[in-house]
């Protein structure tokens, strides 16, 4: 996208990015013969509801955490993850949140941020990081905790 894209350029190339992810997350399920939405709870733990299923398959905002568990739910085998999906994950974060480069963060703003995962408000990214390493390690072993913390939403306030 060029540096002179308009808000409404980036909003159409977001919307068009979610769309095009939601479809690939439905071939993923598709390739695993279409479990259903409390299968696939089920096989996530419990830790996402069936609405959240719904939502991100019709075109929500994935966190790292739904896409990564709702993968496994559907028995996409760790590689594929990391080396297709979470490019692909990327790529859409980037699409939905693209830098600002004539704003730049201010290196003294204190304000902090969104965290992806979780949802929590975070002011030490490495203390936050450390926290989900702990918690995740047994979960997730494939996926390091700090790669996972590194996208955040970007909200100050």
């Amino acid at each position: 996208m060029s540096a002179t894209a308009t808000p409404t350029d980036r909003s159409s190339a977001a919307s068009v990015a979610l769309q095009r992810f939601a479809l690939d997350l439905q071939e993923a399920r598709r390739a695993d013969g279409e479990p259903t939405y409390a299968t696939l709870v089920h096989r996530m733990n419990h830790e996402f509801s069936k609405a959240t299923i719904s939502r991100v398959l019709n075109g929500g905002r994935p966190s790292w955490d739904f896409t990564y568990r709702f993968l496994k739910a559907c028995r996409v085998p760790d590689a594929t993850i990391t080396e297709t999906w979470r490019p692909k994950w990327t790529h859409l974060w980037d699409a939905l949140r693209p830098l600002d480069l004539q704003h730049p963060p201010d290196a003294t703003d204190n304000t902090g941020a969104e965290c992806t995962v979780c949802g929590a408000w975070v002011m030490n990214r490495s203390r936050h990081a450390a926290y989900h390493q702990q918690r995740d390690d047994l979960s997730t072993s494939s996926s390091n905790a700090l790669e996972r913390l590194d996208l955040f939403d970007g909200k100050r306030g």
